[in-house]
């Protein structure tokens, strides 16, 4: 690395697929396997899940969805947690599943 110049950044795991291809619903069992896992998700991966959510409720696995919301606590004071929070319905807010 030359003086002045920044490092490239971590690499996430390499199975995960591309941002872009996170929104794939054939996507969605890798990214809940890396939400319910021990290691850190990374912020795309806790969005990406709760958007896919949104757009298909039929799937929604709510220890997924509460895994995804105390990974995204521990990113505070990062406004990932509350992105998530807007990527639930009130519905769920509403009923106290969240």
């Amino acid at each position: 690395e030359l003086p002045g110049t920044m490092a490239a950044p971590a690499a996430t795991s390499s199975a995960l697929p591309a941002e872009d291809a996170m929104l794939e619903p054939s996507a969605l069992p890798e990214l809940e396997a890396e939400v319910m896992s021990s290691n850190a998700a990374s912020e795309a991966v806790l969005r990406a899940v709760l958007k896919q959510y949104a757009f298909s409720p039929k799937v929604v696995k709510m220890e997924v969805v509460h895994r995804a919301l105390v990974k995204a606590m521990t990113l505070l004071p990062d406004e990932t947690f509350m992105q998530c929070m807007y990527l639930i319905p009130d519905t769920r807010h509403e009923d106290g599943t969240v």
